[in-house]
């Protein structure tokens, strides 16, 4: 299977590009809200949004998460919402999920990421993945949220570029609205 091999798959399709587009509705209306709590919203977004929770445990998304981790097993740890305004300077720097979340081990943890808007591709942002590198573990990883407030993950980590460099070359999965990676 492509997931155990190089540590990703997709796009694998969830929903509708109609559902999608009411689910971005939604996050859109509750982040203009709360926009100050982005990093917290996480917390509670399956409890307050009804069409993220759909999305959370749709048959669709359980199967490939089950098929990813070999398991029937599985449990939702979080939800997050990750939004990149148009033409933004923002980036979320190349890291590994588990590293931060305290989950172990991490080859039994998948981040499953379903595209609202469309297109999601190279330029919109879409996710890149370096096949294989789910094979060498738990990689160091830097912090430095002083010196990059363009990273938009919460505490500016990164993995640092002379390991970057010893890993094979990125694969970008572009997404439609619905698709998931």
């Amino acid at each position: 299977m492509a997931f155990q091999r190089d540590g990703f798959a997709g796009p694998i399709d969830i929903i509708s590009g109609s559902e999608a587009e009411l689910a971005l509705e939604d996050e859109q209306k509750e982040l203009s809200e709360k926009e100050a709590n982005r990093f917290k919203l996480h917390l509670v977004l399956p409890c307050i949004l009804t069409k993220f929770y759909q999305i959370a445990h749709h048959p669709k998304l359980i199967a490939a998460v089950k098929h990813a981790l070999d398991s029937e097993d599985i449990w939702l740890w979080s939800s997050d919402i990750n939004t990149k305004k148009e033409q933004s300077t923002n980036f979320f720097s190349p890291h590994q999920d588990a590293t931060y979340a305290g989950l172990s081990p991490a080859a039994q943890c998948v981040t499953a990421w379903v595209a609202l808007s469309d297109p999601v591709g190279e330029n919109e942002g879409c996710l890149s993945f370096y096949p294989g590198s789910h094979q060498l573990g738990q990689l160091p990883h830097c912090v430095d949220k002083k010196n990059n407030n363009n990273n938009m993950l919460s505490l500016g980590q990164y993995i640092d570029a002379t390991i970057m460099q010893t890993l094979k070359s990125p694969i970008s999965i572009p997404l439609r609205a619905g698709q998931a990676t």
